[in-house]
């Protein structure tokens, strides 16, 4: 479910009993008519379908934050074409699997070391 109002369209679908292309205080249930009364500009006593249009553009631009106010409007927009591990979680998962491989070539490491000393004491005692 989406969040905010829902569009004009909607709303006179839904409470445009009459299809007079108007909504009234007697169409529209009393706690959503005292809301949305004020999207009546002209104080006709009926809501336009473009009065409630604007109205409902006005309550969304109300409710973003000013772009200058907020710190993330300073930082650039992402790129389409940044690769995924510029993304956090994903050059996390890319380091974890950097540091995979790491463990699992230094065991390999070790155990060549290991298997060279087994062959070092394996030719001395077969010498002695």
């Amino acid at each position: 479910m989406m969040g905010g109002p829902p569009s004009a369209d909607r709303v006179f679908e839904h409470a445009d009993k009459n299809k007079d292309g108007k909504l009234t205080k007697d169409e529209i249930p009393g706690p959503m008519w005292t809301h949305l009364q004020n999207a009546d500009a002209d104080k006709d006593g009926a809501i336009s379908k473009s009065e409630l249009e604007q109205f409902f553009k006005q309550r969304r631009g109300a409710a973003k934050p000013d772009a200058a106010k907020r710190p993330e409007a300073d930082k650039p927009a992402e790129k389409a074409t940044d690769k995924p591990a510029d993304k956090p979680d994903e050059k996390k998962a890319e380091e974890t699997k950097v540091e995979e491989k790491k463990a699992v070539e230094t065991k390999t490491e070790e155990k060549k070391t290991e298997e060279k000393k087994d062959d070092v004491k394996k030719t001395e005692g077969a010498s002695a």
